[in-house]
């Protein structure tokens, strides 16, 4: 069976290709885009999560890329942000082309550019203009737990195969690559500066909880392949845009109808989105399937991975377990958004209008379902692997 990825998949479009692969009892082959139109919050690795979950699921059957007789697109379908990960997840599945011809030696090459320029951070995509630049202010970085550490573990995250200590260091590697991202207009340092120490805190605290939970199943066994990233974009569009698209979701709506636009009535955000392919924050927190649970009741397990130092494994203790997570909530207060896709659950939270409040009780955290923006039902969705969080951080205006 044949599955294409549309060019215009949207977050409200995934439920659709979660459904096939549950219903399918075939092999799927998935025909991967060649651009995505959407500008959905979260698409980019809302679709790498997917694309994780056929990997592991029994339908997975090969990669295509509908490339142009002369290969003259193969570079630019290889490195889109969506694709690159699908990609190396998927390699021993199989990559062809329309004419189901192997096409491996010709992608290992285009791979082993992007991990190259990943590893280095000084000739990343969108500096170094011999390589097929991305479109717009953003950066894809990823880690492959499966591949060498050499070749899979960036140095941005990652000293001797250890997470790095230190926000300090993280601050140093991201430097040139968060001040591209910021030049969308002449801000002043004065209102730069703590906005980027905002990203790196918010991309340190999610980035080492994909260490300490995203890299073993609930047994603790290392999971074969296996994906971790943040993607960084900025994004500015007219207000009424927005509220446009997401006109009929209740809780971002009012969150959008709630900002003040620019003079040419145009709003200025940063999305930061975390990904990993492990067993997500249900299954690893309580140690069971996620089917196990009902949707409230994987709700409720996600909300005690929002108390701060909250854990039920003694293995990650030495980590704080959900410091991070309570540390994002604190960053984004008043101000910004966030959501999380993980096993069968889909929740939002809107802080700015749903305040920032520490406690030890779970049922004290307001969690809302991302269909229904409803505090109390939630959505039970077909499962998807490991978790894909986004926060939408607002920047100033003119």
């Amino acid at each position: 069976m044949l599955r294409k990825i549309p060019n215009s998949i949207s977050v409200h479009n995934l439920d659709k290709l979660y459904l096939e692969l549950d219903n399918c009892e075939h092999q799927i082959d998935l025909s991967l885009p060649s651009e995505i139109k959407s500008w959905d919050f979260g698409i980019t690795t809302l679709l790498i999560q997917f694309f994780s979950t056929w990997v592991r699921s029994k339908a997975a059957g090969k990669i295509i890329l509908g490339i142009k007789e002369d290969n003259s697109d193969l570079e630019s379908m290889v490195s889109l942000d969506v694709n690159f990960p699908a990609i190396i997840m998927s390699w021993d599945k199989g990559i062809i082309d329309g004419d189901s011809a192997n096409i491996k030696s010709k992608v290992r090459l285009i791979n082993e550019a992007i991990i190259k320029s990943m590893l280095s951070l000084e000739n990343l995509p969108l500096f170094n203009k011999s390589f097929i630049p991305q479109k717009g202010f953003k950066s894809l970085l990823t880690c492959f737990d499966h591949l060498p550490a050499e070749k899979g573990l960036l140095g941005c995250f990652y000293s001797n195969k250890e997470f790095i200590l230190s926000e300090n260091t993280l601050a140093d590697t991201l430097e040139e690559t968060l001040t591209y991202i910021l030049s969308f207009n002449s801000q002043s340092a004065k209102v730069i500066k703590p906005i980027k120490r905002d990203l790196i805190e918010i991309i340190y605290e999610l980035m080492k909880n994909t260490h300490d939970w995203g890299r073993t199943d609930i047994s603790n066994k290392a999971l074969n392949p296996n994906v971790r990233g943040t993607y960084i974009k900025f994004i500015k569009k007219n207000k009424n845009l927005f509220i446009e698209n997401y006109g009929d979701h209740l809780g971002f709506q009012s969150y959008f109808n709630g900002l003040q636009p620019s003079k040419n009535n145009e709003l200025y955000f940063i999305e930061i989105s975390v990904f990993d392919s492990g067993v997500g924050f249900v299954e690893k927190y309580s140690g069971k399937p996620s089917n196990t649970f009902t949707s409230s009741q994987q709700v409720d397990i996600i909300k005690e991975c929002l108390i701060k130092n909250n854990t039920s494994d003694q293995t990650l203790a030495k980590y704080n377990k959900g410091l991070g997570l309570d540390r994002i909530m604190q960053i984004l207060d008043k101000k910004g958004l966030f959501f999380i896709r993980t096993s069968n659950v889909f929740v939002a939270r809107n802080m700015k209008d749903n305040h920032y409040m520490a406690t030890k009780k779970k049922e004290e955290i307001e969690l809302f379902d991302f269909k229904t923006y409803s505090s109390k039902d939630y959505t039970y969705h077909s499962k998807s692997v490991g978790s894909s969080i986004t926060i939408v951080y607002p920047l100033p205006i003119d």
